[in-house]
This record gives C-alpha cells, sequence and structure tokens, in this order.
C-alpha cells in the first residue's frame, strides 16, 4: 500500500512538472462550406469541423476570410437626409458557435476589393472554450449590412464572394509524453 502512494506522488508529480511544460500552439482547420457568394442579408452558411486533436485549454479563437466584396449604395430616404445624398453600405459577417452556456461570436466589417481579414471570437453570456475542448463543433457564418438603415434607402446591395475560410484555435493539446505517464500510472496502480 505504501509503495502505491510513493508511485502515486511520484507520478503525480511527473506529470505536474511535464504538463506545465506544455506550451500553446496554433491550430487551423479550413471551412469549405463557406466559400462562395454571400448574396442575402441575413442568409448563413453552416460548417462543421474537426481539428483532430483535443484540447486541454483554449487561450483564442479566430476566423480568418479570404475574398472579395463590393459595398452596395444607398440614398437619402427625403427626411432625414436629402434624396441626392449618397452613402456606401459595407458588407459586414458575422461568425456564430453555440457554446450550450452562452456563446463566441466575431463580427467584421469586410473591406472593398480584395480583403483577408481575421477576427478573433468573443465569448457571451458565461460562455467557455470547453465546449470546443474535443475540437469538433458546428459554425454559422451570416452577411449583414450591420447598421440601421433609417433614413436611407437601399439601392444596391453589397456583395461579397469567400475565397478561403479557416478557424484558428490557440491552445493546448496533450502532450504524448502526458499521455504516457497517465498510462504507466494506470498501470502501475493495478500492479
Amino acid at each position: 500500500m505504501k509503495r502505491r502512494m510513493q508511485i502515486t506522488l511520484t507520478l503525480a508529480a511527473i506529470l505536474l512538472v511535464v504538463s506545465s511544460l506544455a506550451s500553446a500552439e496554433i491550430y487551423t482547420v479550413e471551412l469549405p462550406e463557406f466559400t462562395g457568394p454571400l448574396v442575402d442579408q441575413g442568409q448563413t452558411k453552416t460548417a462543421s469541423f474537426d481539428f483532430g486533436v483535443s484540447f486541454i485549454d483554449i487561450y483564442s479563437v479566430h476566423i480568418e476570410l479570404t475574398g472579395t466584396s463590393t459595398p452596395g449604395s444607398a440614398h437619402g430616404d427625403g427626411f432625414m437626409f436629402p434624396e441626392d445624398q449618397w452613402i456606401d453600405v459595407p458588407p459586414q459577417a458575422s461568425l456564430y458557435m453555440d457554446a450550450g452556456e452562452g456563446f463566441a461570436l466575431a463580427g467584421m466589417v469586410l473591406p472593398e476589393s480584395s480583403f483577408v481579414v481575421e477576427e478573433p471570437l468573443k465569448l457571451h453570456l458565461g460562455a467557455t472554450w470547453d465546449f470546443l475542448l474535443d475540437g469538433k463543433d458546428d459554425v454559422g457564418l451570416s452577411l449583414y449590412w450591420g447598421f440601421a438603415i433609417g433614413g436611407w434607402i437601399i439601392v444596391t446591395d453589397p456583395t461579397v464572394d469567400i475565397s478561403g475560410a479557416n478557424l484558428i484555435v490557440e491552445g493546448i493539446v496533450p502532450e504524448p509524453a502526458t499521455i504516457l505517464l497517465i498510462g504507466l500510472g494506470g498501470l502501475l496502480l493495478r500492479c
């Protein structure tokens, strides 16, 4: 019994040291379901993904979008703004993940012409990244005009064509040595 306790404490100490040496790395997964045109405000494309690893901890999650866009145009309604006053209507996109308790969201204005944008997802309503520790989930991408068009009449809708989309996680995965120590500890405890 005393020997088991010594083995357990030794393995726990080694596991603590090894796990404290782990550092965050960047993991990326492509989201091909998001490529192509986004044409309607409120249109949502959904993608399922699997990083192929499980995480011990996640520090941040980002979306990276590549593509082209053109702003729409609007003119004043004649009441709040003169009818001959024109503005550009920039396209915006939002990325949404249901976290069970709360959600993760990123919103971004898409630059005119060719673009590459990277935006962090922010956690809301008490959400944590625990829902993503298994490295799998679903994510939705929506197009919207982004602001209330009070006083403006949209004449031409913005256009967006996504050529690439990546989800990026900065996190820690179990080190092979950690997995080996856990397995070894289980074997030694059975002895």
